[in-house]
């Protein structure tokens, strides 16, 4: 009886060996319902934007050179182009696929793909930049009182 039990405990340890590997369909299917591309392409806008109208209106200042206004622009067009080259969608998708490739089976890819399809992913999908955005500003918040209750002095002896 102990000898069976030992057989059957080994061969449910070795049933995720028997799962098949992802599909690059399947994967593919996932990153267009989950708005994959999408994402990425919002990350490489958002660093357009915040280069745009944070860190570029401070290099126009009176108060800077000339030559230095001129030396820090040519920095933030290269940043831009490397932002574009690095974070887009084209040079993101392999790695996207490997991830989930090595990290999801055939059947779990499949279950995911139906729940998004299903009316609650939907639901979870259309909503999770809404919860995001009130996370964010939440912990913006948190941190915001958290500086403000430090007393003062205790940033500049820390450093």
């Amino acid at each position: 009886m102990k000898r069976w039990i030992a057989v059957l405990f080994a061969a449910m340890c070795t049933i995720p060996a028997w799962a098949s590997p992802a599909k690059d369909a399947t994967i593919e299917k996932l990153l267009v319902l989950t708005g994959a591309q999408k994402s990425a392409d919002t990350t490489v806008t958002d660093a357009d934007a915040f280069i745009q109208s944070t860190i570029q209106p401070m290099t126009e200042k009176a108060s800077i050179p000339a030559e230095q206004q001129q030396a820090v622009k040519s920095c933030l067009v290269n940043y831009r182009k490397m932002i574009h080259e690095t974070l887009n969608w084209e040079a993101l998708k392999p790695e996207y696929m490997r991830i989930y490739r090595e990290t999801f089976t055939e059947e779990e890819l499949q279950g995911l793909n139906a729940f998004y399809e299903s009316p609650t992913g939907k639901m979870l999908l259309q909503k999770t930049p809404i919860l995001g955005s009130k996370m964010n500003a939440l912990m913006e918040q948190r941190m915001k009182s958290m500086m403000d209750r430090l007393q003062p002095g205790c940033i500049e002896t820390a450093e």
